[in-house]
This record gives structure tokens, C-alpha cells and sequence, in this order.
């Protein structure tokens, strides 16, 4: 009997301290400051030139590369061809958000902030590939 409680109470004490870290890189993960302070601009399209445009980037925790194709001073399409990312992959929606508002100024999907901004940098790189030279 002593010796089942004594398992009881080891087992209480060691279980939280072994699951613990695997918890707090599920829920207690924040943004890193890099994301945090990231801004996305977004180029002007009535200078750019018609064509498809590659653009990528890559943060410590997620990297994503795009092709992004402007015709007619508009976004007609955006392929994702890279997306590393461990819980964000529902942030690639925004890709659709982009072409049917045309700017890359949008929130970040909630609970995918780093994955939302790493692809805007991406197609913000793109887009900033396609500026004429008057007007860069």
C-alpha cells in the first residue's frame, strides 16, 4: 500500500513537469519581435509591369516563397510554391484576400500571425520585382 502511494505521488509531481514544455510550445509560443515589428507596404500597381514575379521570405520560424501575376495594373493570381510552417497553414487563405482586394495590407489570420506576415513579405518581394524603373 505505502509503496502504490508513493508511485501515486511521484507520478503527480513528475507528470506536470514532463508535459509542461511540450504545452507552452503549443499555447504559450509568442511572436517573435521580428514579425512583430514587420511591415508590409504595399507597391503601388499602376506603374508595374505585366508579368509573373517570384518572391520569397524567411523568418527563423517559417519560410514561404510565391509567383505572384500582374496584368492590366491588377493581381490575376498568386501560386504558393513554399510554405515551412508547423501550425500556420491556414494562413495561406490571405492569398485569395489579396487578389480580391489588391493590396497585401490585410490582418493576419488569428493563430497563424507568423505564417500570414512571412507570405505578404513574400508577395510584397513580388511585387516590389514588378515596379517600372520610373517608378522605383
Amino acid at each position: 500500500m505505502r509503496k502504490t502511494k508513493f508511485i501515486e505521488i511521484i507520478t503527480l509531481i513528475a507528470l506536470p513537469v514532463l508535459i509542461a514544455p511540450g504545452l507552452s510550445f503549443f499555447t504559450g509560443c509568442s511572436v517573435p519581435m521580428e514579425i512583430k515589428e514587420m511591415t508590409i507596404i504595399m507597391p503601388p500597381l499602376e506603374n508595374s509591369k505585366e508579368g509573373t514575379y517570384q518572391g520569397k521570405h524567411d523568418s527563423k520560424m517559417v519560410r514561404a516563397k510565391v509567383i505572384v501575376k500582374l496584368k492590366d495594373h491588377s493581381i490575376t493570381g498568386i501560386e504558393i510554391i513554399k510554405h515551412d510552417t508547423f501550425l500556420g497553414k491556414k494562413a495561406e487563405i490571405l492569398v485569395d484576400s489579396v487578389i480580391h482586394y489588391q493590396t497585401i495590407e490585410l490582418d493576419a489570420v488569428s493563430g497563424a500571425t507568423v505564417s500570414s506576415k512571412v507570405l505578404l513579405k513574400s508577395i510584397e518581394n513580388a511585387l516590389n520585382k514588378a515596379k517600372t524603373k520610373q517608378n522605383q
